[in-house]
């Protein structure tokens, strides 16, 4: 049963209120600055150029996302690199746009080259520039860069910036600072509180978004967050570069509505439409590393119990399975024990045991030989290596584009699509706490903990389900499970 947002929480809300109506009185403020300009002339011509535009994109963002926060004249910059996988950089950089945002500084993303390519930064290879992000500029043309410590304001150019911006705390190529929420936000802390431990796991990302739910608001900073991290990802999606936009669109045009009644044939009802459910599985694809589960085969299976149990839960009479993984056993898994409808995008992936490559950064906890063949294979041109990226931030979008989402193993990769899901009112369930560790797996219940925002009301609610070992995917026996 969902459990909606009770009085009983009333004394919690009271204790959040305060910091609440100071964040939006932040807001308001940043707002005041100036005057909004309506979005870029680029992003404004394709919102009314909606041909291509899958219906789902059309809906999110909403224009109130696309406003800008701070004015367009930057007072103070703040560097933002790139390190490892595409998760550990959207999250990283969300946490930077939360740190800088909510103090007045604008952002300059730097994600490194494809090695070996033309390519010399990566962000500006998906991403057109908006008011609080833009892309740092390599080559002859010089970029101004805006410190407190440089020349009347202004450093020409990163070398002459870079030992002030180190200095000053403006530089951080890899990790956010700790103190990364927004002036006076709260996080709550609980010895041995293990709600407290599992929920605010950094691989989840939960403290993005779960200050709107009130069980947990004391943990998560009160939603001072969450209004910082809805704009990044809705910005993250309108300044996509038009060629990965419409790869984005036409995967949602063709596949997510698949199976649906032929044009004119009656509907029986609103539940008669085909939904999505989405599942990300960070399995490493021969990668050592400590979330990984002991049997892949067990978790994905769990999984597909928790995406049926889910699933009639909400009364999806219909639906499909996008998954999104770093190995693609998972796939086989699932086509072969389950009856599940199950879909992914079509992509170049490193070869079995390669583990996990990210335009030129691979895992080091991995079979070198395979892996440096695969970084060669992804940094063999511009092309390859630009493609096979945006084939992983699409497939990050398209998480965050369905109904609902079943997340069995912590990852950095399903952060923004959460917060997505979150702002759009989809439901997403999480195995919290579960480490896929235990001996005792295959014979009792495992709790999914799943959480839905109402997208008009705002009000939040949270539940819990019981997914057992076989659920229904029961293919391999009783053998395998006991």
């Amino acid at each position: 049963m969902v459990r909606p947002v009770a009085v009983a929480w009333l004394a919690a809300a009271s204790l959040v209120a305060g910091q609440d109506r100071s964040q939006k009185d932040r807001l308001k403020a940043l707002r005041r600055q100036r005057s909004f300009p309506s979005p870029s002339a680029a992003l404004a011509a394709r919102q009314r150029n909606a041909t291509h535009q899958s219906s789902r994109t059309r809906a999110w963002p909403p224009p109130r996302l696309l406003e800008p926060l701070l004015p367009a004249t930057v007072t103070r910059h703040v560097w933002a690199g790139g390190c490892c996988g595409l998760g550990h950089r959207t999250s990283r950089l969300m946490k930077l746009y939360v740190y800088a945002v909510s103090r007045g500084r604008h952002v300059l993303v730097d994600w490194g080259a494809c090695v070996g390519t033309g390519v010399a930064n990566l962000y500006a290879a998906l991403f057109q520039d908006r008011t609080e992000l833009a892309a740092v500029r390599t080559g002859k043309v010089p970029q101004a860069i805006r410190a407190p410590g440089c020349p009347d304001g202004t450093c020409a150019s990163k070398g002459s910036w870079l030992d002030i911006g180190k200095r000053d705390g403006s530089f951080f190529p890899n990790e956010p600072p700790e103190e990364w929420l927004p002036p006076g936000a709260r996080v709550g802390h609980k010895k041995g509180d293990a709600t407290h431990k599992n929920m605010f796991q950094k691989e989840w990302g939960m403290f993005m978004v779960h200050g709107a739910v009130l069980p947990y608001a004391e943990h998560f900073a009160a939603g001072m967050v969450l209004p910082y991290a809805e704009h990044f990802a809705a910005g993250m999606v309108a300044a996509l570069r038009d060629e990965w936009r419409e790869l984005l669109d036409d995967f949602i045009q063709k596949e997510f509505h698949r199976g649906a009644p032929p044009r004119g044939a009656a509907r029986r009802g609103p539940h008669d439409r085909v939904h999505v459910v989405g599942v990300h599985f960070r399995l490493g694809n021969g990668e050592k590393f400590a979330r990984m589960p002991t049997n892949h085969t067990h978790v994905v299976l769990r999984a597909a119990a928790g995406v049926k149990k889910v699933a009639a839960q909400l009364g999806y009479d219909r639906f499909r399975v996008l998954v999104a993984t770093d190995d693609p056993v998972a796939l086989e898994i699932l086509r072969t024990h389950t009856d599940l409808d199950v879909f992914a995008r079509e992509q170049w992936r490193p070869p079995a045991g390669a583990g996990i490559v990210f335009s030129s950064w691979r895992v080091k906890e991995v079979d070198k030989d395979k892996s440096v063949a695969a970084q060669k294979e992804m940094t063999g041109s511009a092309d390859a290596c630009l493609r096979n990226s945006a084939d992983m931030l699409i497939d990050s979008l398209l998480l965050g584009y369905a109904d609902a989402l079943v997340l069995p193993v912590p990852s950095t990769f399903t952060v923004l699509p959460k917060v997505m899901a979150h702002s759009r009112g989809a439901p997403y369930c999480a195995f919290l706490g579960e480490t896929w560790h235990a001996a005792g797996l295959h014979e009792e219940p495992i709790a999914m903990t799943c959480f839905r925002k109402d997208a008009k009301t705002g009000h939040a609610s949270d539940w819990t389900v019981a997914v057992e070992p076989q659920g229904r995917a029961s293919a391999l026996g009783a053998t395998f499970w006991h």
